[in-house]
Parts: C-alpha cells; structure tokens; sequence
C-alpha cells in the first residue's frame, strides 16, 4: 500500500512566525493595556453623563470646558506611530521577498 500524498496545508513555523510578528514597544503594550483598563469600566451611560456635565459646564462659561469640548470636536484622527508603520512595511517586504 503507497502512502497518500498530503495535501499542502498553509502551515508557519515558530521561527517565521517571529520573523514576520513585529515586534511590540513595551510602553505601547502598557498604554493598550491601561487604555483597556479604562474602557472596561466606563459603560455608555457613564460617557453620556461625563458629556453631559462637560457640556453644561461649558455653557455655564467654563473655560476649561469649553477647551475640552473645542478640543474633542475639532480632534483630527491620530495617525500611527512611525515606529508601527515601519514594522508593518519590514513585514510586507519580508513578506514578498520570501514569496
């Protein structure tokens, strides 16, 4: 009896999977880490009363308020850190060369 030949699977070795994972800047991971802790404890009820203060607040003639509320509403979108897109490009071209 010949044996079957197995059909191809896509499977990564540890060593390549390393190669290709970009590595993660420690303070990153820990600001993710507290940013999650912060997220988790506030429920959407709880963002709709802190909005809800501010904006009195700033009605009421609070600068400070009336900075935070300016502040939130003009923000532009945060782009990603160099660093980040620097990983993400060594992985792409990794990537191709190995294809």
């Amino acid at each position: 009896m010949s044996a079957q030949p197995q059909p191809k699977t896509n499977v990564i070795r540890l060593d390549q999977a390393r190669r290709y994972t970009p590595p993660v800047d420690p303070i990153e991971a820990c600001k993710r880490s507290l940013n999650l802790s912060v997220y988790d404890k506030l429920s959407e009820t709880d963002v709709t009363d802190i909005v809800g203060t501010l904006k009195e607040k700033a009605k009421a003639g609070d600068l400070k308020a009336i900075q935070m509320v300016l502040a939130l509403i003009t923000a532009a979108p945060q782009k990603p850190q160099a660093s980040t897109n620097i990983q993400v490009n060594n992985y792409d071209r990794d990537r191709d060369m190995e294809d």
